[in-house]
């Protein structure tokens, strides 16, 4: 059904964007010249396949931001997690140009 409405899978959708992520190493500079949103997610989770969707579209109109994923159930990236806080996903931080985080937001947004 998916490909019949030109809607991308799941995995299709975190994908496209790990494809276009840049490294969280790189966003969390304070020395940077765009604004980024960090998405911690996981790959079983269906509101973050559902907000993916709405990042892919997100993503195509504001070319200047950085949307950055990170994975919350990679090893790696265990003490990000835990140094956001992070108790449910998926998990938005909303970073300025100046690496200052804006807000938060949890769940469907």
């Amino acid at each position: 059904v998916g490909s019949f409405f030109n809607i991308p899978s799941s995995s299709a959708v975190f994908e496209q964007l790990e494809s276009r992520s840049p490294p969280y190493e790189a966003v969390a500079s304070h020395s940077r010249d765009r604004p980024a949103v960090l998405e911690i997610y996981s790959h079983r989770c269906p509101v973050c396949a559902k907000t993916g969707r709405y990042a892919l579209s997100f993503l195509d109109k504001y070319k200047d931001v950085d949307w950055v994923m990170i994975d919350g159930e990679e090893p790696t990236n265990y003490m990000l997690v835990q140094d956001y806080e992070v108790d449910s996903i998926p998990h938005f931080v909303f970073i300025s140009k100046d690496g200052e985080i804006q807000g938060e937001a949890v769940g469907n947004i």
